[in-house]
């Protein structure tokens, strides 16, 4: 019998444009991080809400800043924090 595939709990009805269904769970994630936590999260603190390393984490969250998605906040405020742009 096969397993039951579990929706992720981050995942829109349908994932921004540009961005594939996983990617939207980053976003969302980071969407949700911001709310909970009054500030961007940082990788550390994505890659722990979904369940992967910091470095998967980091590696996802520049891709999606090249696609214009997100975007680092500037170090002079904090360091490695992210960001939903136009948010």
């Amino acid at each position: 019998m096969a397993a039951k595939r579990v929706r992720s709990p981050f995942r829109p009805k349908a994932p921004p444009k540009g961005a594939t269904a996983r990617q939207s769970d980053y976003i969302e994630a980071v969407r949700a991080l911001t709310r909970e936590l009054g500030r961007a999260p940082n990788a550390v603190e994505v890659g722990d809400k979904l369940g992967v390393s910091r470095q998967t984490a980091l590696e996802a969250l520049r891709l999606l800043e090249t696609k214009g998605l997100l975007c680092d906040v500037p170090k002079m405020v904090s360091s490695g924090q992210w960001a939903v742009r136009g948010e």
